[in-house]
């Protein structure tokens, strides 16, 4: 599409009710596009860059042309990164990743969830960080099951349950310092683990 092409587009969806969009970059697949992820790859394989290849000079002279062809209608523009945000694809998480401010920072939640039966007593050692203990069904906070490093519950109710152990490992995504990253996408992730009901707890809330 040249220049033309696009503002032919954004006076028509300015026109319609949508009021922004994003532009997202698809991966490859590191066992097809072998040569291009030879190196190493984030997550799932390095990003499609397109053309002109993604924060290119010439990418970015597009991109300040198209985003205030956007302001100048009203429209909302973002950047998705989806593939762009994943550590090992040659962006900024992999500066990110390297500095000192970020190392050994707890800003990811790591969710263990333990099937318990009814009647059954659930034992378990207290992980380093720990961050929440969940029972569901029942929304129950198990932090006072808590004693001498082990948590130690029996379910009150009479069916079987999950009990969501939750603590914190190292990443740098969370950070209050860190500008550049955004933990919407982790946060999500994190709560699309859980009932709808449970979502509702305190502990997500923060």
């Amino acid at each position: 599409m040249d220049k033309e092409r696009l503002k032919e587009q954004l006076d028509i969806l300015s026109s319609s009710a949508t009021d922004g969009f994003a532009v997202s970059y698809i991966h490859t697949d590191p066992k097809v596009d072998t040569l291009f992820n030879k190196d190493g790859y984030g997550l799932y394989g390095r990003t499609e860059p397109g053309e002109p290849a993604v924060f290119s000079d010439e990418w970015w002279n597009i991109w300040k042309w198209f985003s205030g062809e956007c302001a100048q209608r009203g429209l909302g523009i973002g950047l998705d990164d989806y593939t762009v945000g994943w550590i090992g694809n040659g962006y900024y998480p992999d500066e990110l990743d390297t500095m000192d401010i970020f190392k050994g920072y707890k800003g990811e939640l790591e969710i263990n969830a333990i099937p318990v039966k009814k009647d059954e007593v659930f034992q378990y050692d207290v992980p380093a960080d720990l961050v929440a203990v969940v029972a569901w069904p029942g929304k129950i906070n198990l932090e006072t099951s808590i004693k001498n490093g082990q948590i130690i519950w029996k379910s009150p109710i009479r069916e079987d349950v999950n009990v969501y152990v939750i603590k914190a490992k190292n990443k740098y995504v969370l950070h209050p310092d860190n500008k550049f990253h955004r933990s919407y996408s982790s946060e999500l992730s994190f709560r699309f683990r859980f009932p709808p009901e449970l979502q509702e707890s305190p502990i997500f809330s923060v």
